[in-house]
């Protein structure tokens, strides 16, 4: 948890947990917690299995303004709704109950199968929340127009390593970034890595326009990727 006053944000929380935890630990193994989060006082990110630098961090945030982020809220914190909501005694039981839970899946290309740990999105948690209050009241029966903002990815497992691993080594390898974490600031180095990631993105585009375009038109993409590759 990070918040304003010690000037420090999400962005910290995880660098904090992909630099200075230790993946093998007892407390990190795989199932040995259902979920960590990363919190201040605008965003929360969580995720499921650290990984050291190659942890998956996923946004758990209400939204503003049909991108990302939380609204404004006049009675505190933009974040207090996960312990207001959700990690409440009644909110948690359920997801622990109905959501939580570890699965087989099978990699499309080598075939062979691994176990993932399975958190639910906030949004994928609060339409079925829904779905299931108003199939109380009115019974079964009833049409539903479900609108969502995963990025419907052909090739999920690629993109996947792309963004977690090829992106942020080669952002991380460029030399006039390199110079700037060295030699400057820390402003004027993340001025250097957004440089230096929109000319790895732009390379990006020979092999993968599907996600160049989603960088380009993609503003909500653009800034988790961008936080996500600096170190």
């Amino acid at each position: 948890m990070k918040n304003s006053l010690t000037k420090q944000t999400v962005q910290d929380a995880v660098e904090q947990y992909m630099r200075d935890r230790d993946a093998r630990e007892k407390l990190f193994e795989f199932g040995r917690c259902v979920v960590h989060f990363a919190v201040d006082d605008h965003e929360v990110r969580f995720f499921t299995h650290l990984k050291d630098k190659f942890s998956w961090f996923l946004p758990f945030n209400l939204g503003w303004n049909d991108g990302a982020g939380n609204p404004p809220n006049q009675d505190g914190l933009k974040t207090d709704y996960l312990w207001r909501r959700i990690l409440t005694r009644d909110g948690l039981t359920d997801i622990l109950e109905n959501y939580a839970q570890v699965v087989e899946a099978r990699d499309e290309k080598t075939g062979k199968k691994k176990a993932v740990q399975i958190w639910p999105r906030l949004h994928q948690l609060d339409v079925v929340r829904k779905l299931l209050a108003d199939a109380g009241r009115h019974g079964a029966g009833r049409r539903y127009l479900i609108q969502h903002s995963n990025i419907p990815w052909t090739d999920a497992d690629r993109v996947h390593r792309l963004i977690t691993e090829d992106i942020p080594n080669r952002v991380a390898a460029d030399k006039a970034y390199q110079n700037a974490r060295q030699n400057s600031d820390k402003q004027n180095a993340r001025i250097e890595h957004d440089k230096a990631l929109a000319r790895v993105m732009t390379a990006v585009l020979k092999d993968d326009t599907e996600l160049f375009k989603q960088f380009m038109d993609n503003d909500s993409f653009r800034r988790w990727l961008t936080d996500t590759c600096f170190r």
